[in-house]
């Protein structure tokens, strides 16, 4: 405890005592649910193997960030195992990251198709993410920093949090085969390669969570650019869309929906489930 009141106080300029770090540390326990796991992570990787930082000057700068230790913890749960293919791609993209494609093609956040909503459930909640954001962005100042100081502490101190800045791509091979192959309703063309960054992906309770930071998130609605990075990655990962929820989110707002149904209408098929891929069929 000493040791770490010297650090904030090198690195902060604020002096700090033991017990009340100590105080600190009980209070705050239920939002750094890591702590329960960091020892099994240890001896997996060594200290600085954990998380995995790579700088991408993909026309502008992007931090990304992958943690190895919690990643490989989180799969071992019986439930999250299919998910393999997203570590693999995870450990790929972190050294064989396709940069040409960032600094040549379309970014997701630009398009400006709108999907037909007509399915698609939107569910307002708070949760964790809610409750880490009202308290790291408390210490910040500078509202540039908001996305990163928030990315940094979700992917060290909480429990599902596996990567942030995640690079995406999608071409027009990919657009074909999940309109033709898989007949999802997609009304975008492509002339060049879609790119993306995904704020923070997560594992949980059987599922892939794409998340976005958005302030004022009860003002926005970023359903088209989380689904597309959903579609995205599921191709990139061989993973079943129906296994992505996607999210935008607060300090005080927390808004979900399965990137399934925006692309996916039940008046046009019928959908059949079985282990291995999802089947969509004609009536």
């Amino acid at each position: 405890m000493e040791e770490c009141c010297e650090l904030i106080k090198g690195h902060y300029g604020i002096e700090t005592k033991s017990f009340t770090l100590s105080k600190w540390l009980k209070e705050f326990s239920t939002l750094c649910r890591y702590s329960r796991m960091r020892e099994f992570g240890k001896r997996l990787f060594s200290p600085n193997q954990i998380i995995q930082s790579v700088t991408l000057y993909h026309r502008q700068i992007f931090n990304f960030r992958y943690h190895k230790a919690k990643t490989v913890l989180i799969l071992q749960d019986f439930k999250h195992a299919k998910f393999e293919p997203l570590r693999e791609f995870l450990n790929y993209i972190a050294v064989e990251c396709p940069h040409q494609y960032f600094k040549e093609g379309a970014r997701s956040s630009e398009i400006r198709t709108k999907f037909n909503l007509n399915e698609a459930i939107i569910k307002g909640k708070s949760n964790y993410a809610v409750r880490i954001a009202d308290f790291v962005l408390q210490a910040v100042s500078d509202n540039r920093q908001r996305h990163e100081i928030l990315q940094k502490f979700m992917l060290a101190n909480d429990s599902v949090t596996v990567a942030c800045e995640v690079p995406v791509y999608f071409d027009r091979e990919d657009l074909e085969h999940m309109k033709t192959a898989l007949r999802f309703d997609i009304p975008i063309e492509l002339e060049s390669v879609l790119t993306g960054h995904i704020d923070i992906v997560q594992i949980r309770n059987g599922a892939v969570h794409l998340l976005d930071y958005k302030p004022n998130a009860s003002k926005e609605k970023p359903i088209e650019q989380l689904t597309i990075y959903a579609l995205a990655l599921s191709r990139l990962t061989g993973l079943r869309l129906y296994d992505f929820k996607c999210a935008w989110f607060d300090e005080n707002y927390y808004f979900e929906f399965f990137p399934l149904h925006v692309v996916y209408k039940t008046g046009k098929k019928r959908l059949k489930i079985d282990r291995h891929q999802m089947r969509l069929e004609n009536k």
